[in-house]
């Protein structure tokens, strides 16, 4: 509702994923298919707090899928681990990789190009 309240004119749907604690975030991505369709899209982790630069950049990058990465940090467990190729295109994302080989950590922001929606999201 806050975006709401202080975004006026901002077109928001918001999908409420009540079974988070069993699914995660990507079962409440699938909820959000209808909202989506096949358009392009950009997707936020719901606790991110983030400089509104990385935004811009991503909105202004001319690459149709864009996964933002923090390079600056200790990777351990917890963190959503990155590996990519020598052309910086993605290769695994997960928990359970080893920080050795990691690129570096997910923030939980993306772009999503059209035709990723209509694989994400097949009708």
């Amino acid at each position: 509702m806050f975006i709401k309240k202080n975004f006026r004119g901002i077109r928001v749907t918001y999908v409420i994923n009540n079974q988070y604690r069993d699914t995660n975030t990507g079962y409440s991505l699938m909820l959000a298919s209808s909202a989506v369709g096949a358009a392009e899209f950009i997707k936020f982790d719901a606790d991110v707090v983030f400089d509104t630069k990385i935004l811009r950049a991503l909105i202004d990058s001319d690459l149709p899928n864009v996964l933002c990465i923090d390079r600056n940090i200790a990777l351990a467990e917890e963190e959503v681990k990155v590996i990519a190729d020598d052309n910086m295109r993605l290769l695994e994302i997960g928990k359970s990789l080893d920080p050795k080989m990691a690129l570096g950590e997910s923030i939980g922001i993306e772009k999503i190009s059209a035709a990723t929606a209509h694989l994400l999201f097949p009708n």
